[in-house]
């Protein structure tokens, strides 16, 4: 998992594989990236290997990004994310949805949802 920050706060990155794109978690390959800018947390991409789903992976590396951009004094946390692909697993924990774009591909609509991160 890598969490970077953009000015004015420094940048923090625990693990990075510079050639490879996804990490091993938990036994299984998983990618999560989350960038920190004025205050919110940003999940750009968070990816768990189809064996790995239904086990915790996804949810753990969520709440790891959210402890360390509280660290980092993120105050929020955004992302999106298409209806038939994690917006159930994100309503889970406890993001909720204030925008979409209807038809966006195929019929399908974009979600976009956010989330207070408490202190």
């Amino acid at each position: 998992m890598c969490i970077k920050t953009l000015a004015p706060m420094p940048s923090l990155c625990d693990t990075w594989n510079s050639g490879d794109p996804y990490e091993y978690f938990m036994g299984r390959w998983s990618k999560l990236v989350a960038p920190v800018f004025l205050q919110w947390l940003n999940v750009e991409l968070l990816f768990v290997d189809d064996a790995a789903r239904r086990q915790g992976v996804g949810r753990r590396l969520l709440a790891m990004a959210e402890h360390k951009a509280r660290e980092l004094g993120a105050r929020n946390a955004t992302l999106n994310t298409f209806e038939w692909q994690a917006r159930a697993f994100y309503l889970k924990q406890g993001y909720e949805e204030f925008g979409r774009i209807d038809d966006y591909i195929q019929g399908f609509y974009m979600a976009y949802m956010k989330k207070a991160l408490e202190p």
